[in-house]
């Protein structure tokens, strides 16, 4: 494991720009100026789910054309909408489209196995790549647990993210996690709570979901548990810089730091700790306000695709946290 330090010097004066960043602004307030939480296309109660942005999928030969002609490409088709005639994803033949009302449906019968306590349970689905990926959120307030003070919002739910897509980039998953009400963040840990994932075939095991469903509430417990003793854990602030430094680290370098991503880390440290304390429970806060509400480039979201940019950040903080992360937070058996 490549140990990054940026040396005493450079850290002393990282700690001088915090106490006058401090002196200066004040913090404590929680900005969402980039907010980049799952878009709310469509939110409604448990059942069948009517979202203008699901489509029936279409296969087709793929063509090119050629001094004029159509020419049929080999091993390969097209996904089209339905409802616009637009082309989704061009895919390998022997790719298996599983369509999303269909799976998202049979997640519902699976819900309703597992006895899992329903009461006010909601869900909301978000399209990204023109539709060639679908995530659908589902939130269950019957499951809630205080970290610190129920009043201040330091609450976390026990939620469900699952994703489906139509251009061979991943198969079907779902996973159960927590969600911070206060600031929204997504908490992902070491291992996420439960997760199952299935190729792209035509049926979901009912059963083998159920339970894993019935799973999720004792771990979610488990982690809440976890989140109270990081709520009276003290750490230091030259620790918490350490950790920011190693997720701060160029891609293709192994030292080299981007500036501006420590810099954001450093001002939302700021604003948790007035909250929390110099806990780490403020640290992990941290590194989930910007896993889940880092600024989107623009381009990002002219495609609509804020949403699985934002799952792709969750998804590397957990590989983070299953590996050097462990430094800083260890999930024990909670995970």
């Amino acid at each position: 494991m490549t140990v990054i330090d940026l040396g005493t010097k450079r850290r002393e004066q990282t700690l001088n720009n915090m106490e006058m960043r401090q002196t200066k602004t004040g913090f404590g307030k929680q900005t969402t100026e980039h907010d980049t939480t799952i878009n709310e296309h469509y939110t409604q109660n448990l059942g069948v789910l009517e979202s203008p942005d699901f489509f029936e999928p279409i296969e087709t030969p793929l063509f090119a054309t050629y001094e004029g002609q159509s020419v049929e490409v080999p091993n390969r088709k097209a996904i089209i909408r339905s409802d616009t005639g637009e082309v989704v994803s061009t895919v390998g033949h022997n790719y298996k489209v599983v369509n999303n009302a269909t799976v998202f449906a049979a997640f519902d019968q699976a819900l309703a196995e597992s006895e899992i306590d329903l009461t006010g349970a909601y869900k909301r689905v978000s399209v990204a790549s023109g539709g060639a990926k679908t995530i659908l959120a589902y939130s269950f307030p019957a499951y809630e647990e205080t970290i610190t003070n129920r009043e201040t919002g330091d609450v976390i739910r026990l939620t469900a993210l699952l994703l489906n897509s139509y251009d061979a980039s991943s198969m079907f998953s779902a996973r159960f996690q927590e969600d911070r009400l206060i600031c929204k963040n997504s908490m992902v840990g070491a291992t996420d709570i439960t997760t199952f994932a299935g190729r792209h075939t035509q049926n979901l095991q009912i059963e083998h979901a159920a339970e894993k469903i019935k799973q999720s509430i004792d771990v979610f417990c488990g982690k809440a548990d976890l989140y109270k003793r990081w709520a009276n854990d003290k750490i230091s602030l030259d620790t918490a810089i350490k950790c920011f430094e190693k997720l701060s680290v160029k891609k293709g370098y192994t030292t080299e730091i981007n500036e501006k991503r420590l810099e954001e880390y450093l001002e939302q440290w700021n604003v948790e700790v007035q909250a929390l304390g110099h806990t780490k429970w403020a640290l992990y806060n941290t590194l989930t306000h910007i896993s889940t509400h880092a600024k989107v480039q623009e381009r990002s979201l002219k495609a609509g695709n804020a949403p699985l940019r934002q799952l792709n950040r969750e998804i590397e903080l957990t590989k983070f946290l299953q590996g050097p992360g462990r430094e800083f937070l260890d999930f024990g058996v909670a995970a």
